[in-house]
C-alpha cells in the first residue's frame, strides 16, 4: 500500500518524459503562525524571502492585505469549474482575489521557464501539478520550501522532492478497470492484470495509445515484466485503442466496448453523475496519479498562496474539489480492497522506469 510519507529526488527532462533526478536546490520562505484550519503552531513574524515559509493560516491570512491582497494561482481545472468551486474561499476572505489561469503542466513549465529566461515577472504565486514536470523548476530554485504543517496539511500528504523542498498534494486519483455495468458484473471480470490476457475479451477492452495508463504499473512489475505483459494483451485480446478517458469511457458507455484501462476514479465518478452506466474494479493493482501544490520561490503573493491553499486541504476545500472535480485525496482511498495494492511514484527509478515504459507501450500500440 502507499506509504505514509515519500521522499523523492529532483526531476530532469529524459526518455521524453520529466523524470526523478538526484541534486536538487535550496529552500526558500516569508511570515508567521497557527495551522491549517484551525492549527495554532508557532512560526516567524517576517522571514526573509529566502527563508523557508514558516507562516500559520491565521497570520498567512491576515498577511495577505500587505501584499495586496491578490494570489495568483494556475492548475489544470477549468477556470469556471475552479471558480465555482472556490466561492467558499472568497466568501470567507472577500479581501483576497484569486486570479486563476488554466494550464496544463508543462504549458505552465514552459511559460515559468521563458519568463524567467527574459527576466519577467512569473505572474504566479502557487502552482498545481504531477510530480514529474517539477524537475526544472527545482533545477532552477524556483519552488519555495512550506512548513506545510503549520497551514495544517496533514504529514501524509507531504512530499520531500529535495533536502530542503516538499509539496503538498491536493489530489490523488485511482486506477482500475471500468466496466459497463448494464453489459457485466464485477464478478464476472478479472481479479488481475495478468487475467485480461484472455482471448474472451478480445476486441472489448480499451487501451491508450500513449501509454501513460498502463505504464504505470511498471514501479510494482519491473520494465520487462510489464512490457512483456503489454504485448501479450495486444497479441491476445486485441484491444481497441481509443485516446483519453473521457473517449474511452463514452465507448464503455455505449457498449462498443465492455471496460477500459485509461480512466481513473475522477472520471469514473463524474461520468457517473452524467448518468453514465459505470463502475470500477480495482484488480491487484492500482496505480495512482497525485497532483501537487507549491509555492514558486519569487511569489509577489507568498502569503496570501499559504493563506489559499491551506483553505484548499482544509476539510471544506477537499469537499468541494470532490463535489466539483470528483477528486480525492485519501492517502489509502477506503474503496480500494486490502487485497490491492496501490502503485505510488516513490522513487528516482519509479519515475524512470515508467517514462520508458510508457514509450514503449505507445510504440507496440502503433506497430
Amino acid at each position: 500500500m502507499a506509504l505514509s510519507r515519500r521522499h523523492l529526488t529532483a526531476l530532469v527532462p529524459a526518455a521524453g518524459a520529466l523524470i526523478l533526478l538526484a541534486a536538487c536546490g535550496g529552500s526558500s520562505g516569508e511570515t508567521a503562525s497557527s495551522g491549517g484550519d484551525g492549527g495554532d503552531g508557532g512560526g516567524d513574524d517576517a522571514a526573509a524571502a529566502t527563508d523557508t515559509l514558516s507562516v500559520s493560516t491565521e497570520d498567512a491570512c491576515a498577511a495577505a492585505a500587505d501584499e495586496g491582497g491578490v494570489v495568483q494561482h494556475w492548475a489544470t481545472t477549468d477556470a469556471a469549474v475552479f471558480d465555482e468551486m472556490i466561492q467558499p474561499f472568497k466568501d470567507a476572505h472577500p479581501d483576497i482575489t484569486v486570479e486563476y489561469t488554466a494550464l496544463r503542466p508543462n504549458d505552465a513549465v514552459q511559460q515559468v521557464l521563458t519568463l524567467v529566461q527574459t527576466g519577467r515577472d512569473l505572474g504566479v504565486d502557487s502552482i498545481a501539478m504531477s510530480v514529474p514536470y517539477v524537475g526544472p523548476l527545482l533545477q532552477r530554485d524556483l519552488i519555495r520550501d512550506v512548513d506545510w504543517a503549520l497551514l495544517g496539511i496533514p504529514e501524509d500528504q507531504v512530499l520531500e522532492v529535495g533536502d530542503e523542498i516538499s509539496l503538498y498534494r491536493n489530489y490523488r486519483m485511482v486506477s482500475g478497470l471500468v466496466y459497463n455495468a448494464d453489459l457485466i458484473s464485477e464478478d464476472e471480470l478479472p481479479d488481475t492484470w495478468e487475467e485480461l490476457v484472455d482471448a474472451k475479451w478480445e476486441g472489448k477492452i480499451v487501451v491508450d495509445p500513449r501509454g501513460t495508463y498502463l505504464s504505470r504499473l511498471a514501479p510494482a512489475w519491473g520494465e520487462d515484466e510489464t512490457v512483456d505483459w503489454y504485448t501479450r494483451l495486444m497479441e491476445t485480446a486485441k484491444p481497441l485503442v481509443v485516446q483519453g478517458a473521457t473517449a474511452s469511457l463514452q465507448k464503455v458507455a455505449v457498449g462498443e466496448a465492455l471496460m477500459s484501462t485509461s480512466a481513473h476514479d475522477s472520471e469514473v465518478l463524474e461520468q457517473q453523475a452524467a448518468g453514465a452506466p459505470l463502475e470500477i474494479k480495482y484488480l491487484d493493482l492500482a496505480p495512482t496519479q497525485d497532483y501537487y501544490s507549491f509555492i514558486m520561490s519569487d511569489a509577489v503573493h507568498p502569503n496570501a498562496a499559504a493563506c489559499f491553499l491551506s483553505w484548499y486541504a482544509s476539510e471544506e476545500g477537499q469537499a468541494q474539489q470532490l463535489e466539483f472535480e470528483f477528486k480525492g485525496n485519501e492517502t489509502a482511498p477506503s474503496d480500494v480492497p486490502d487485497t490491492t495494492e496501490l502503485v505510488n511514484l516513490e522513487t528516482e527509478e519509479d519515475a524512470t522506469t515508467v517514462a520508458e515504459v510508457g514509450e514503449t507501450l505507445a510504440g507496440l500500440t502503433a506497430s
